[in-house]
């Protein structure tokens, strides 16, 4: 059952998916400091077409010159520390294929302790709600969310999840912008209008008790021999390493 509905996933994202354009790309990511980007997610990558714009940005800031032919184009996507998600398994092997980092395949079950500094995404025009919701939850700790939506999930916010998403982007002042004829020119074309969301979420410092606690803890104990016994007295190796063992545990 779970791999029939997997398939019935995949199925509907191929249909749903149309490949970022350049231009598009530029025009989500526009002012940018991509010197401060270290680690990014692309959930719903499809074949890397924004992934593949961010690693070139990330490049040029890097080296000063850009990925202008497939060896600096692999040196690009191999010094990026990108993370894709994609649920479509051909689209999984052209994104390998490139050289990119496949983590995951349903992004809505994508669970990790990573923080990433950028999540840009082009999620499937039917579900895009549930897919930014799920980004706002991953990067609620701080970060940059850039998201191509269906303007018509914003404009029309007839579900309780599109109402929810509307009322968060609110609460965190995102910048939205509506664009239409997008996809016109497309490798895969719509008329499809849609909303390029930027998000920048403030960094949360995460309060660690760790070395208090360290400091509290008992340091481990060391077996104390008598001077005048050591040569009778044999050094118990294991009593020492249990020892540290505890300490460490504690």
């Amino acid at each position: 059952m779970n791999r029939l509905v997997r398939m019935t996933e995949s199925d509907r994202a191929r249909k749903t998916f149309y490949p970022t354009p350049e231009k598009l790309a530029e025009k989500l990511l526009q002012g940018l400091r991509w010197d401060r980007i270290e680690s990014v997610l692309e959930p719903s990558a499809g074949k890397g077409d924004l992934a593949r714009y961010v690693a070139g940005r990330l490049h040029y800031s890097r080296n000063r010159y850009p990925a202008h032919d497939s060896r600096t184009w692999a040196e690009a996507i191999k010094e990026a520390d990108i993370d894709c998600v994609e649920i479509d398994s051909n689209l999984r092997n052209v994104l390998e294929g490139e050289g990119f980092r496949v983590v995951h395949d349903d992004f809505l079950t994508y669970e990790t302790q990573k923080r990433y500094r950028l999540v840009v995404m082009n999620p499937p025009f039917d579900n895009g709600a549930a897919h930014l919701l799920k980004a706002l939850e991953l990067m609620q700790r701080g970060g940059t969310i850039c998201c191509i939506l269906n303007a018509e999930t914003l404009r029309n916010c007839y579900t309780e999840q599109r109402r929810e998403l509307a009322a968060k982007l609110k609460a965190y002042g995102a910048e939205i912008e509506f664009v239409s004829g997008a996809f016109a020119d497309a490798e895969r074309q719509t008329d499809v209008d849609v909303a390029l969301i930027r998000v920048n979420i403030p960094q949360v410092a995460v309060n660690s008790t760790i070395v208090e606690e360290m400091r509290k803890a008992p340091t481990y104990k060391t077996q104390t021999v008598p001077s005048e016994l050591t040569e009778l007295v044999q050094y118990n190796v294991i009593e020492e390493w249990v020892n540290r063992y505890n300490f460490e545990a504690a």
